[in-house]
């Protein structure tokens, strides 16, 4: 089996089901308590962030931000601050762009699908380019969960801790975080892991796997 030319979370480099699932039930917890569980471990706030939906509208606005959507990046603990709220929400102009993107992509679709160039031509990159630069208070971190919230599938979290894991030292010139994971999540077999990590962790299929993937690197090194 070919190797990603990027660091792996160890619990993925080993197929260890065992530890992964353990950190799952960790991070989780009580959020997704399992029959059996005398006394279910209190959950990270995270842990609400894949399926948060208040008032129950999500899929109704699958190309804008909601209130929720503001909500649930909040629990990653990265709050979205009360200037960056207005314009993610009353800024016509912004909110018009970032539906044009949007509606280029839909929520069903996988990143180990994307066949286009994950480069700056890509909507969601795009996207991401466009929160950064019109949003203040929005850096890389915030603009990724807000577009992972959108699209769980397709776009993963690019945090400072799993950016550090998979490439100690930084980025290296030519290479992208979202094309670093696109390469992770081109391998089958490793998706079927991941995939059996989270069943065997008693979680549902909202949440995705690059959120597993997301959990396994970056709860270790906390």
């Amino acid at each position: 089996m070919e190797k990603p030319s990027l660091n792996l979370p160890a619990l993925i480099e080993a197929w260890d089901l065992d530890g992964a699932v353990e950190v799952l039930r960790t991070y989780y917890g009580a959020r997704y308590p399992k029959a059996g569980d005398r006394q279910p471990r209190l959950p990270y706030t995270g842990a609400w962030f894949d399926e948060f939906d208040l008032i129950g509208t999500r899929f109704d606005h699958p190309d804008e931000f909601t209130a929720d959507d503001l909500v649930s990046v909040s629990l990653l603990n990265t709050p979205i601050k009360r200037e960056s709220a207005e314009a993610l929400l009353y800024d016509g102009s912004l909110r018009s762009k970032v539906s044009e993107l949007l509606r280029k992509t839909r929520v069903s679709d996988c990143l180990w699908d994307v066949g286009v160039p994950l480069d700056s031509s890509w909507s969601l990159w795009e996207l991401e380019n466009l929160l950064i630069e019109k949003v203040k208070g929005v850096r890389y971190t915030r603009a990724s969960k807000l577009i992972a919230r959108k699209r769980p599938h397709l776009y993963p979290i690019n945090d400072e801790v799993v950016r550090e894991l998979i490439w100690p030292g930084g980025i290296p010139d030519g290479r992208s975080f979202v094309g670093a994971v696109h390469e992770v999540f081109q391998n089958k077999e490793r998706r079927d892991f991941l995939a059996r990590v989270r069943q065997e962790a008693g979680l549902p299929e909202a949440v995705p796997l690059l959120r597993i993937f997301d959990v396994l690197a970056w709860m270790p090194q906390k």
